[in-house]
């Protein structure tokens, strides 16, 4: 009960940090000027929706059903932002996804941004009576037209399974576990809620796709000094498969397969639960987070101080807290709190002095933060 009253506290002071009449919009550490961030948005209104339902009331506080409805509303309205008629969310900024020069518009959608938009409105839905009726219908519309747009059109069949692309351009073709993992978790979560979203011919071709991606993401799971890790990418010949997995991706991809897991399970997960919350502890040393694994901190001495952005750490508070134990996501939070400061001077990358605030940072920390109170 103390580390839900203490979670309660900080949630409370956090949410007061994002703009009332525009809670996406901010500033961006690798960005310039501010901008309106649909992960923001999509964020703010899955931790709204998993914070109030966990605190047993009938129903939200005005001030929180206004934000969740303000952020749906808004993700309603913009989820077409680049023209092409589909539904999907991505970044305001132009953006080289792989730094190997093709450069994505400004508002070409991503698979990871789209699939936390769908986790916001998944989140919202079952709880009934935070949307209105109508941005419910449209909620549900759009999750089974981005589901099956991403399952049909954003999709590559291997030997070994399946993978959800980067992004729908054709050279963001690139099997990146994290991103495949989180849009295999919406997908779980479509097939397991209500029936009557999906005609038969969808739902055949997303039970697919969902256990042809978790059988991929099985496949190429590696143990790194005992406990369950992912590289970056899997595709050799592409220059990301060099990159180490940070943090906040070894998550996403966790958070996945366990939300596959709970909804769906008909491929075999040969790792359990707690073994996933445990990989954790190989990006924390000390009560710190850290950027990269033991490994990589091992083997390469310009990442070995490197600490977590604060997007990895109130990511990982938030599988804590939804997979492990009260007691684990109160450790987390802890250290949380001493390396990346106070509520109201938060810093995004912990090793500088800057309390800059960053939406999209701190939104992962809200979430963090909204699945620990709701325990």
């Amino acid at each position: 009960m103390t580390n839900s009253i203490h979670a309660d506290s900080l949630y409370d002071q956090l949410i007061l940090r994002f703009p009332p009449d525009k809670p996406g919009w901010g500033a961006e550490l690798i960005f310039a000027g501010g901008s309106h961030q649909p992960m923001t948005y999509g964020l703010i209104l899955s931790s709204e929706a998993v914070y109030y339902s966990g605190q047993g009331d009938s129903a939200a506080p005005s001030a929180g059903l206004q934000s969740a409805r303000q952020c749906a509303d808004w993700l309603i309205r913009h989820a077409d932002l680049d023209g092409d008629g589909l539904a999907g969310w991505g970044l305001p900024h132009p953006f080289d996804a792989f730094a190997d020069g093709s450069v994505n518009p400004a508002n070409h959608p991503y698979t990871i941004t789209t699939a936390i938009v769908l986790e916001g409105f998944l989140d919202a839905l079952s709880w009934p009576g935070l949307l209105t009726a109508e941005q419910a219908s449209a909620a549900q519309l759009l999750l089974v037209d981005a589901c099956c747009r991403w399952c049909r059109d954003v999709w590559t069949d291997r030997a070994d399974g399946g993978y959800y692309w980067y992004s729908p351009f054709p050279g963001d073709a690139v099997f990146t576990p994290n991103v495949s993992s989180m849009m295999l978790g919406i997908v779980s979560r479509l097939l397991s809620m209500e029936q009557a979203w999906l005609k038969p011919d969808q739902r055949t071709l997303l039970v697919q796709r969902a256990d042809s991606a978790a059988q991929a993401l099985v496949a190429h799971m590696k143990r790194v000094d005992g406990h369950i890790s992912w590289p970056y990418a899997i595709q050799r010949q592409h220059p990301s498969a060099n990159k180490p997995n940070d943090l906040i991706h070894h998550v996403y991809t966790l958070w996945g397969l366990e939300t596959y897991r709970a909804n769906r399970a008909a491929v075999a997960i040969p790792w359990t639960t707690g073994e996933a919350v445990r990989s954790l502890d190989n990006y924390i040393d000390a009560c710190r987070f850290y950027e990269f694994d033991r490994s990589v901190r091992q083997a390469m001495p310009k990442l070995r101080d490197r600490g977590a952005r604060l997007w990895g750490a109130g990511t990982a508070i938030a599988f804590a807290a939804r997979n492990g134990s009260g007691a684990e996501a109160a450790e987390l939070l802890a250290a949380a709190m001493r390396q990346y400061g106070p509520v109201g001077q938060l810093r995004t990358l912990p090793d500088k002095s800057s309390v800059t605030f960053y939406p999209r940072h701190a939104a992962h920390l809200l979430w963090g933060l909204a699945h620990m109170a709701s325990r």
